[in-house]
């Protein structure tokens, strides 16, 4: 009976909230509640157990955090949006293999981000490839930095990082190249896509009063929490993860935040500290880019943002170039879904 309830009741598994059209109701959260105390108690008395208070703790929390995400609002067109807004940077930080996704998501992001845009930096193990992917696509007027890794992180903290992390090395240094390139722009805002990341709406990304936008999904993971309570992060928000697949960083904020929480925003500093975390964990899994800064934003910069539904669709990634520009063209369209992003297989 609970199974079938369950597929009845979207709120269960979500995928159709995700959509810009579709959000749950009250009701339906309020059924859930109840119907999760329900089994939890009959599985209490079946099984003799004196309690499995901590089982429907989760429960209860994952149908919370469901609720709250698929429950913000989409933002309309601002008024800001005809207003003078500040200009930002876009960056990709992308490996060759999410080149055939790559010239896409730089593309759509030209496309559909409202503030003016002064440059676009890429960052990659491969730049004369980026370089000769992206340069005939772009608009002649947009400038474009080609960068390499070595340039942003060393040679030497990218090896100490592979060497401590196992096979989450690459992902430390990725996340390293992110914050310490947005910190390097002294006034402007930088915005971060992934490189198999598409937006597919319109957005103001900062509006004329400084505050920009913010998302976060309805589902969080523990060990990213742990990281932060390591790194001394004391507000840390278990019903909201800001890991999605784009992050828009303030300088001046995002500085503060490595600062408090590093002590220095130098690479040495910042790679320690996550070595240092991982050896006392014991496991390689955290988010020194998206779920640090949104959560410090989200607790200690609440003038600072304004929140949109997180409504991204993932999708395998076609086998083909044909295949995906007919998913973009078929998604946009639609107009369900802020943004889509194309997996790899193994991803």
């Amino acid at each position: 009976m609970f199974r079938i309830l369950a597929v009845l009741l979207p709120l269960q598994w979500g995928s159709r909230y995700a959509r810009l059209d579709k959000s749950p109701s009250q009701w339906e959260f309020d059924l859930m509640t109840k119907l999760i105390r329900l089994r939890y108690a009959l599985s209490r008395k079946k099984n003799h157990r004196a309690s499995s208070g901590q089982e429907e703790s989760i429960s209860h929390r994952r149908l919370r955090q469901r609720f709250l995400a698929f429950s913000v609002p989409p933002i309309r067109a601002e008024e800001s949006a005809h207003a003078q807004l500040p200009s930002i940077r876009l960056l990709w930080v992308a490996h060759p293999k999410d080149f055939d996704v790559l010239p896409h998501s730089v593309l759509g992001a030209l496309r559909h981000v409202k503030n003016p845009v002064t440059a676009i930096d890429v960052v990659s193990p491969a730049p004369e490839e980026a370089a000769r992917l992206l340069s005939p696509q772009i608009p002649s007027t947009t400038t474009v930095n080609y960068v390499h890794d070595n340039d942003v992180v060393s040679k030497e903290i990218r090896e100490k990082l592979i060497h401590e992390m196992s096979s989450h090395g690459a992902w430390a240094t990725q996340q390293l190249i992110k914050v310490l390139m947005a910190i390097s722009q002294p006034k402007e805002a930088t915005l971060v896509i992934d490189a198999d990341t598409v937006l597919l709406r319109d957005k103001v990304w900062v509006n004329a009063r400084a505050q920009q936008l913010l998302y976060f999904r309805g589902y969080t993971n523990p060990r990213y929490q742990h990281y932060l309570r390591s790194w001394g992060v004391g507000e840390i928000d278990d019903l909201r993860s800001f890991v999605t697949h784009h992050m828009l960083y303030q300088p001046e904020i995002l500085r503060g935040v490595l600062s408090s929480t590093f002590g220095s925003s130098t690479p040495d500093a910042l790679a320690g500290a996550i070595i240092a975390s991982a050896q006392e964990l014991g496991f390689p899994e955290f988010s020194a880019d998206y779920e640090l800064y949104g959560n410090v934003l989200w607790a200690g910069h609440p003038a600072n943002y304004f929140l949109d539904k997180y409504s991204n669709i993932g999708h395998a990634r076609p086998g083909n170039p044909a295949s995906l520009d007919a998913a973009l063209v078929k998604l946009r369209q639609q107009g369900r879904y802020n943004s889509a992003s194309f997996h790899l297989p193994n991803r």
